[in-house]
């Protein structure tokens, strides 16, 4: 027989028992929070009951079908809130106002840890006046009626057969999944990849012919303009300090100093990057450099007028969300650059680039686009806290949490048109005087700032670049190649290549609304362009939320 502990309702809780029902919102219990709360029932959570819309007609028995759906989740909280005094009572309950000030809150019952519901508090039930000791109710509206699974779930391939997925769905819903295709890397002795197998399409499908295309299954691996190539394909798990030479290239402004030296770190999600190990000193804004000379292509040209650059990159404060009032915090201050560069002769110039800097308190840094050696644009963005970075989406769909936070980012020229995807920021500037300007260096720059504590996490964790023959990239030939990760979140319907939403890799034709997994055995189909090589072939799979009634 279980034994619980008695609670009289009258008097303060005085240990860390939690009814069967507590709720934790955005990763809390309200009693853990609030000393003298206690959730007293809650209504609800109950399997739903499908709506459904008819007709009947006086023409056949019974009724027609027009559709159906699942109806808004209210769910009712019943609480007790105690208090010693009129004034430590109003205190709580204010704290209680602000717990529950929140939208699209995760809401997890103690009784159901690995399931949550996704809603906002509405209302707040009447509340007894002149008492120090009160129970009363609110309500949350869940706008998404189901609930999730907290785990997500990952399948791939069966067995040998790289071009077939089963998934055993254990939820009572249907769910939309996230759909990855990740392309094989073949590494170099100094850690820095060639390419070797491209790929101009993929495409999942489903029992029902229901598909999901990314790429373009008419591409063919020749065509008419010279094919483009990947010239420097870097992961910054370790580095040659022969091919990335420090303090080599060029820096931003006349306010940075090249000094100190990278290293090969930790962040603060145990990914490998290259950063700053020291910084030297100086008055403004101080710090090492390293640049790779873009090797020449296969033809043995040097140079490239038309080009990408993909990186991924980590810049952020430290447990910024914990302690957001330590001055020790908001006081750390730091740089980042990355630019492609024009030598000729003795002289260089920033071509296209970017600068992240942040010279203030608070989290703000300020990121500007650099075009033709000057600032184009300029915008305030957050750094965040110690697991996040810029560009992260903070707000990210909870039924998708690992493709929708941005990863990475691109510049693109194409002739005098230099186009930027910053974190899914995109901004385009035109040139004319850079069309056939020729670059030939990447410089990647880490920085502090005088004597200010630097940023927690500043580094590169890739770098890829590849040098487009042609005159334009409106379809560029073999849209995936070595090291690349392509995949679709069928719930938001949007592509993501590397971590950076491309919309253009879409097919007007993918059946989103309709591509869901159902309780019980699903086969999904993979397809990729027929002349991938074996050992390039993309390893594939299906990632899943369980969702319940």
């Amino acid at each position: 027989m279980s034994i619980y502990p008695f609670v009289d309702t009258t008097e303060l809780p005085t240990n860390n028992f939690l009814p069967s029902e507590a709720m934790k919102i955005d990763g809390e219990y309200i009693e853990n929070q609030i000393e003298g709360y206690r959730t007293l029932y809650v209504s609800g959570r109950e399997p739903l009951v499908q709506a459904l819309n008819y007709f009947e007609s006086e023409a056949v028995n019974g009724g027609r079908y027009k559709s159906k759906k699942f109806p808004i989740r209210t769910l009712t909280i019943g609480y007790q809130l105690l208090a010693e005094t009129p004034e430590e009572f109003r205190e709580k309950f204010n704290q209680l106002g602000g717990i529950l000030n929140t939208l699209d809150a995760e809401l997890i019952f103690a009784d159901e840890p690995d399931k949550y519901f996704v809603g906002s508090p509405s209302e707040l039930g009447e509340v007894p006046t002149g008492r120090n000791s009160i129970t009363s109710e609110f309500t949350v509206t869940c706008l998404d009626p189901f609930k999730y699974s907290t785990e997500t779930n990952t399948v791939s391939h069966v067995s040998d057969e790289k071009s077939l997925i089963v998934i055993d769905y254990g939820g009572t819903a249907p769910a939309y999944p996230v759909l990855t295709a990740a392309f094989p890397r073949v590494n170099s002795s100094v850690g820095e990849e060639t390419s070797k197998g491209d790929c101009g399409y993929v495409a999942f499908f489903d029992d029902e012919e229901h598909i999901i295309q990314m790429g373009d299954p008419e591409e063919e691996d020749t065509a008419n303009l010279p094919k483009s190539q990947v010239l420097v394909n870097q992961a910054f798990t370790t580095y040659s300090s022969s091919n990335w030479p420090a303090n080599a290239g060029i820096t931003p402004g006349s306010n940075f100093t090249k000094t100190g030296a990278a290293a090969i770190k930790t962040d603060g999600a145990s990914k490998k990057m290259v950063a700053g190990n020291t910084f030297g000193s100086g008055t403004n804004w101080h710090g090492p450099t390293i640049t790779r000379t873009i090797p020449a292509d296969g033809g043995g040209a040097i140079g490239a007028a038309n080009f990408r650059v993909d990186w991924s990159q980590r810049m952020c404060l430290s447990n910024w969300k914990n302690n957001r009032q330590k001055s020790s915090v908001v006081k750390q201050k730091g740089a980042f650059q990355l630019s492609l560069v024009n030598v000729s002769g003795s002289t260089r110039k920033i071509i296209a680039g970017i600068k992240i800097l942040k010279s203030s308190s608070g989290d703000k840094a300020t990121l500007y686009m650099t075009v033709n050696g000057s600032d184009v644009f300029s915008k305030s963005i957050a750094l965040t806290y110690y697991n996040t970075f810029f560009g992260y989406n903070k707000k990210k769909s909870k039924k998708s949490k690992a493709t929708t936070a941005i990863l990475s980012s691109m510049i693109t020229k194409s002739g005098g048109t230099v186009s930027f995807n910053i974190a899914g920021l995109k901004k385009s500037f035109t040139d004319d005087n850079i069309a056939s300007t020729l670059v030939h260096e990447i410089t990647v720059g880490f920085y502090n700032y005088g004597t200010a504590a630097g940023l927690y996490n500043n580094g590169c964790h890739s770098i890829k670049f590849t040098k487009d023959a042609c005159d334009t990239v409106v379809d560029i030939p073999n849209k995936f190649s070595a090291g690349d990760e392509v995949s679709a979140d069928c719930r938001e319907g949007q592509i993501f290549l590397n971590g950076k939403p491309v919309p253009e890799f879409g097919a007007l034709g993918n059946d989103w609304e309709t591509f869901v997994l159902t309780p019980g055995e699903n086969q999904i189909g993979v397809a990729w362009s027929d002349w991938v090589e074996t050992e390039c072939e993309p390893s594939c799979s299906v990632t899943y939320r369980e969702v319940f009634l």
